[in-house]
């Protein structure tokens, strides 16, 4: 499962319509092995956190004008070899809500809090 960042997500040209990612590249790379070994896996995608210790980092922003921070990472592929990702606003797009098997690994490990949990669960915006 080979992974490529996407130059949408890593451009200023496109901020207004891509979230960005606010890490290094070698970090989001990083970020997504972390998720396949996790197997934070739902459907065909997998979402991933920056970790910094055990601790869960800010990764990116959400698209101009905006520029929320985002803590939370969503990897998609077309054809299930070739991987991107992107920093994913949980509470703008449904679609970018992590499964609930999901947090609950992610509660299970302590990544998260029981608060933390209800609110992405409850597509509220939540910092990590």
């Amino acid at each position: 499962m080979a992974y490529q960042p996407h130059i949408h997500h890593r451009s200023q040209q496109y901020a207004a319509q891509k979230s960005q990612w606010t890490i290094p590249i070698g970090e989001e790379h990083a970020c997504y092995a972390l998720s396949v070994q996790q197997n934070w896996a739902s459907a065909n995608d997998y979402y991933g956190l920056h970790m910094q210790g055990n601790v869960p980092q800010p990764l990116g922003v959400t698209r101009l004008p905006e520029a929320i921070t985002v803590c939370i990472a969503k990897f998609v592929s077309a054809d299930g070899i070739d991987w991107h990702g992107y920093p994913a606003a949980h509470w703008l797009s449904p679609y970018d809500k992590p499964d609930e098997h999901i947090l609950q690994a992610w509660l299970a490990s302590g990544l998260i809090s029981m608060p933390k949990f209800r609110k992405i669960h409850g597509g509220k915006k939540c910092s990590l």
